[in-house]
């Protein structure tokens, strides 16, 4: 009878032993689910935040590029205006010009705009009371204008030096002759003296 009634309490134990380990591993699969649906979730808005830093990091880098692009084409335009403002400072002054006196005369300023062009020059200047001509040659070395009177040039007021130029209305350009070496009893190192030439027809003045 004791063997009968432990079987019998065994017997209605089991389901419940059995239920108890079912529920527990349902419990357990629920969590590994769970855990693997945190997972999931985690590492779908991880790939969404790089998805979405890296398409920022696409278009800065596309918006940079297109920033550059335009600051090359801006540089290039106003690189192509700069040239062409200054060919035609060059090119709207004729071969030969005059002084406002008509003694003095430059012939082929516009190629000093050419690295290397050289233009000439003449004057007739007063020395001690005399009349006397002035002529050499100003050269464009590596952008730098420079002057130097050639042996048609008395000694006594032969110079060299550098030139300045600058057009103070469309109707005159005005070149400043700075002295740099002299052999000349008129002019020392570091005098320095301008002449103005007309450009016809620029603004209608002709003296």
């Amino acid at each position: 009878m004791r063997i009968l009634a432990r079987n019998l309490f065994v017997g209605e134990r089991m389901p419940n032993i059995v239920l108890g380990m079912s529920l527990i591993i349902l419990a357990s699969a629920i969590g590994t689910c769970l855990n693997r649906m945190d997972l999931m979730a985690k590492t779908e808005q991880a790939l969404a935040q790089q998805l979405s830093t890296n398409i920022f990091e696409l278009s800065k880098a596309r918006q940079d590029v297109a920033t550059a692009k335009q600051q090359e084409e801006q540089a290039k335009f106003l690189q192509k205006q700069e040239e062409e403002a200054e060919a035609s400072y060059y090119e709207n002054v004729p071969l030969v010009i005059s002084t406002l006196d008509g003694k003095g005369k430059l012939v082929g300023f516009k190629r000093l705009n050419q690295s290397n062009g050289s233009a000439q020059y003449s004057f007739i200047i007063k020395h001690e009371g005399q009349d006397i001509t002035v002529s050499g040659t100003i050269t464009n070395g590596g952008g730098r204008l420079s002057y130097s009177d050639d042996y048609n040039t008395q000694f006594e007021v032969r110079t060299s030096g550098e030139i300045t130029h600058s057009k103070p209305s469309p109707s005159r350009l005005r070149l400043e002759f700075i002295v740099t070496g002299s052999q000349s009893n008129k002019y020392r190192v570091g005098d320095a003296f301008f002449a103005m030439f007309v450009i016809p027809g620029n603004g209608g003045e002709s003296t």
